[in-house]
């Protein structure tokens, strides 16, 4: 299984699966390949069983709001980003974390900002 070498190189919890190798078909997560692992399946078990197909997406044009949002209700760390709903073409991933230090760093972007103004007044 292309699979397991493929968590070894990677430093992500989860693969997208793409037939094309540009379209997001879905994603297998390392819980699934420790299933495989542990013998719960077969060795021989095609990725296409254990994945989760045409997974929760996120549209280039969505906003971070949106990507906050949707993050939360399902629970994730990390969401695929594609090009739009049609086409389901990746684009890449957004992760909560990084999601999180962006929002951070324009808060204080904009404290400093808005405590600038006061001083100057």
């Amino acid at each position: 299984m292309n699979a397991f070498r493929s968590f070894t190189n990677a430093s992500s919890d989860f693969l997208f699966v793409s037939a094309d190798g540009a379209s997001l078909d879905g994603l297998v997560t390392l819980t699934d390949i420790e299933l495989v692992i542990t013998g719960n399946s077969p060795l021989t078990t095609p990725i296409s069983a254990l994945m989760a197909a045409k997974p929760v997406a996120l549209a280039l044009d969505d906003t971070a709001l949106t990507a906050a949002n949707t993050l939360r209700e399902y629970r994730l760390t990390s969401i695929p980003v594609i090009e739009n709903r049609v086409s389901r073409r990746i684009a890449g991933v957004v992760r909560s974390r990084r999601l999180t230090a962006v929002a951070l760093q324009a808060s204080a972007n904009a404290n400093s900002t808005v405590a600038g103004s006061d001083a100057s007044r």
